[in-house]
């Protein structure tokens, strides 16, 4: 029993120690998102030698970012003087760092990853839980190459005319949507979108849908005339507009 005792005790010791090693190689052996989730930045721990930074402004949607600097501290400085006031971002040492921003301008949110939709993920979670209505990507930071700036594109239709308006490259949404209004009138049906292609396909009964994609025209045709079928119960959905976006 003695025995069983002391082998108990020395086996628990043991991995007591192994469970301590590996918990302080937090952001070496295993990802900071895990082991500190609330982590922003501030401090040190990551997976490369190299540093990137990014900061956004969310109202002018202004920003400035680095990559390849050899310290966060570094990084961080010249991001910041590059974006100017009002900004917020932080340096960080994961391949991907990702702001998103509320519809209004008024919550963002940070996400860091090894992966894009991992930081993407962590992001919307952090401007969701901070209050913030309708949150979407504005910019994405590479550690090793130029940022990711997420454009905002958007199809208008009239179903008594028939008309078609279109709009591309916007910073916001909100910015698509007053232009696709101002053209297109109150009656009219607007759908915008941040993916690369949009594609808008109508039924004969006039119930129109968006397909997107963001490999290309084709996959946005094919997605918007499956939509247009699902919500229209027809067989005749065609597509009547297309757009490319963010390129």
């Amino acid at each position: 029993m003695r025995k069983l005792l002391l082998f108990i005790l020395v086996l628990f010791g043991i991995l007591s120690i192994q469970s301590f090693a590996w918990n302080a190689g937090c952001g070496e052996n295993i990802p900071i998102s895990v082991c500190n989730p609330n982590w922003d930045g501030s401090s040190g721990g990551g997976g490369s030698e190299s540093y990137g930074s990014v900061y956004l402004n969310p109202k002018t949607r202004d920003y400035g970012a680095v990559w390849n600097y050899p310290s966060g501290e570094s990084a961080n400085a010249d991001a910041q003087s590059r974006c100017g006031n009002s900004c917020y971002g932080s340096w960080y040492s994961y391949d991907y760092a990702v702001i998103t921003v509320s519809d209004d301008d008024r919550v963002v949110g940070r996400g860091m990853g090894y992966t894009y939709s991992q930081a993407m993920k962590a992001s919307l979670k952090e401007c969701e839980k901070n209050g913030g209505i309708e949150c979407a990507p504005a910019i994405a930071g590479r550690n090793n190459s130029e940022p990711i700036v997420f454009l905002w594109g958007g199809l208008a239709y009239n179903s008594n005319t028939g008309d078609v308006w279109k709009a591309r490259n916007h910073k916001k949404r909100t910015i698509v949507e007053s232009e696709l209004k101002k053209a297109c009138g109150k009656d009219c049906l607007i759908f915008d979108f941040q993916e690369s292609y949009g594609s808008l396909a109508v039924a004969p009964s006039g119930q129109a849908a968006l397909g997107v994609s963001d490999k290309n025209l084709k996959d946005s045709d094919k997605e918007a005339v499956k939509k247009c079928k699902k919500i229209s119960n027809s067989k005749d959905c065609k597509v009547i507009a297309n757009l490319e976006n963010n390129l």
